[in-house]
Parts: structure tokens; sequence; C-alpha cells
């Protein structure tokens, strides 16, 4: 008779220590990969901050230096002007001291005009002046609140882009395609997210004749304005053949 083959408990737990072994180091190098790729991006994100505050920060100096220039114009104005009336008084007063009596209490009183016009003058520019600081102060203060909207703005961008890219690479184009929409919107000028847009639009669906329309005219404006990417003319391509009833190649993604 065939003896029964006895399996040794040991030696089944020993494979199984190995396959639990294997399993933790994979799943420990996947986890070890996404790190790395949230700290790279954080890191980026960071960098880009930091070159935006030193741009806002040399603008503010730009700024204050031209409100300094301004106020010591206007200082400079005010002092010319009190000097030339002061030079008047004193003559006046020359001339008063070699007059007749009866001349004198008429130009004394026409002096005293004199002086209370320039005081009123020297009142209206030390307003004025006060007026121009506080214009300077407003604009300032509205420059710095533009330039930090402008960089938490610049910050989402760049994390939507980052986000549309991965989402192409994990094939998910019509998600991607919203993304990149939302971008484009909000900086019509930006040429990449608009061919990222379309091109994402035309993966999600290849043969959706619908779209063919928006992503022909999409590329022709993308083409005036200077960008050109060989995907464009593989898709086109398609499009074209597609259009005229013929089986198009499948197109290269980035």
């Amino acid at each position: 008779m065939e003896q029964d083959t006895v399996v040794n408990p040991k030696v089944v737990n020993k494979r199984d220590n190995k396959k639990v072994i294997v399993l933790y180091i994979a799943v420990s190098v996947v986890m070890i990969g996404i790190l790395s790729w949230l700290v790279f991006f954080t890191y980026r994100a960071s960098l880009q901050a930091d070159k935006r505050l030193d741009e806002l920060e040399q603008s503010i100096q730009g700024l204050e230096q031209s409100i300094l220039i301004a106020i010591d114009d206007q200082t400079g104005v005010l002092t010319k002007t009190v000097r030339e009336s002061s030079d008047e008084i004193i003559s006046a007063i020359e001339l008063m001291a070699s007059d007749s009596t009866a001349l004198t209490g008429r130009r004394i009183s026409d002096t005293n005009s004199r002086i209370q016009r320039l005081e009123r003058i020297y009142t209206e520019v030390l307003e004025e002046q006060r007026d121009i600081q506080r214009k300077y102060a407003d604009l300032l203060a509205e420059q710095k609140k533009k330039t930090l909207e402008s960089l938490y703005s610049d910050v989402q961008i760049t994390d939507r882009m980052t986000q549309g890219l991965e989402l192409i690479k994990q094939e998910k184009y019509h998600q991607a395609s919203e993304l990149f929409s939302i971008v484009s919107t909000e900086q019509p000028w930006n040429n990449e997210a608009r061919f990222y847009e379309l091109y994402s639009l035309f993966l999600s669906n290849k043969y959706d004749r619908s779209q063919y329309r928006k992503i022909k005219e999409g590329f022709a404006l993308l083409n005036r304005n200077g960008y050109n990417r060989s995907e464009m003319t593989e898709v086109l391509e398609i499009i074209n053949t597609e259009e005229k009833g013929i089986v198009p190649m499948e197109v290269n993604r980035p």
C-alpha cells in the first residue's frame, strides 16, 4: 500500500511567512514612492511661492521709492513757494520804511493780506501732500493684496496642471479634460492648458465626431499663437481620416 504524504506544519508556516514578508516589502515600496512624490510636489510649490514673494518685495520697494520721490518733489515746490513769498514780504517791509507815514498803514494792510493768502496756500499744499500720501498708501496696500491673490492663484494653477497630467497617465481622460478646462478658463493665455484640455477630450472618445469641430478650431488657434506639438498633427490626421470614413491609426500619447 502507498503511504500517505505527511506535510510538515513548520514548512508551511515558513512559506506563509515568506509570502507575508514579500507582500509587506512591496507595500512599503509603494508607500515610500507616494510619500516621495508628495514631498517633491510640496517642495516645488514652496520654491514657486518663495520666488513670487521675492518679486512682491521688489515691487513694493520700487513703489515705496516712487512715493518718496513724489513726496520730495512736493516738499521742494512748497519750500520754493514759501521762500519766494518771504522775499516778497521783506521787500515790502523795506519799501514801507522808506515811504511816507500816510502810505504805511495801507501797505501794512496789503502785507497782512498777502501773509494770510500765503498761509492759506501753505495749508492747501500741506493738505494736498497728505492726500497724496494717503493715496499712495492705498495703492501700495492694493498692490500687495493683488500680488498675494495672484501668488495664491498661481499655486492653484500649478496644482491643477500637475493633477491633470497625472490623470492622463492614469488614462482618466474625461476628468483630466475638465480640470484643464478650469485652468484655461482662468488663464486664457495658457496655451499648454488649452492643448491638454483638447487632447484629453479627444482621448476620452476618439470617435466622438461631435467634438471634432471644437478640437480642430482649438488647435488652429494654438497654431496661430505659435504653439505646436506633434500630438496635434496626429490627432488632426485621425480626425480627417475618420471624417472621410478611413480607419485611422492609433495616436501616440505623450
